[in-house]
């Protein structure tokens, strides 16, 4: 039981985690191109640092998808909040132009809007989250699948010497 709730801990940290990643990324971007926009010109830190965090971003995302694979027998719940979260996030901006929001919250669109590290990490949560939900199994299947794969197989071998052999002379034997 210990096992299964820190399972559940992990995943959705780790979900958090790499939503907290996309948001700083972006605020790094946006601040540095803010400083070349002050400054004139072509900083040589943004051309270099944006494939970096592209790079890193991505890692993130492929580890965040190896460990929900790895991690297996986790609860359904896991992806209903993988996908919750990630379309929730995703359909935001959406919502802040056809729910009636106090006009504050229209700064998140800044962060929230298509093309941020923010706005493709949440895709790719709830891409998670889809896929892991139609991918589900019950931890009682993965156990049992677990320990058919443990057990030592017969050798095909042994069995056709079994049947050539004479019954009588192993009896008599």
């Amino acid at each position: 039981m210990k096992e299964k709730s820190l399972n559940l801990a992990l995943l959705t940290s780790a979900m958090i985690g790499m939503l907290v990643l996309a948001f700083v990324f972006d605020i790094l971007l946006q601040a540095l191109v803010e400083r070349n926009s002050s400054q004139g010109g072509l900083d040589q830190l943004l051309v270099w640092l944006f494939p970096l965090l592209q790079l890193l971003w991505m890692v993130a995302a492929i580890a965040l998808v190896w460990l929900m694979v790895s991690s297996g027998g986790f609860s359904r719940w896991v992806s209903i909040i993988y996908m919750v979260f990630g379309l929730l996030i995703l359909y935001s901006t959406s919502f802040l132009f056809v729910l009636p929001v106090p006009d504050s919250y229209y700064g998140l669109i800044e962060y929230l809007s298509p093309g941020t590290f923010l706005y493709q990490a949440s895709g790719a949560v709830a891409a998670i989250g889809i896929f892991s939900l139609a991918m589900w199994k019950p931890a009682k299947l993965v156990e049992a699948e677990v320990e058919a794969a443990q057990e030592p197989e017969s050798n095909p071998v042994d069995e056709v010497e079994d049947e050539g052999a004479d019954p009588a002379s192993s009896a008599s034997a």
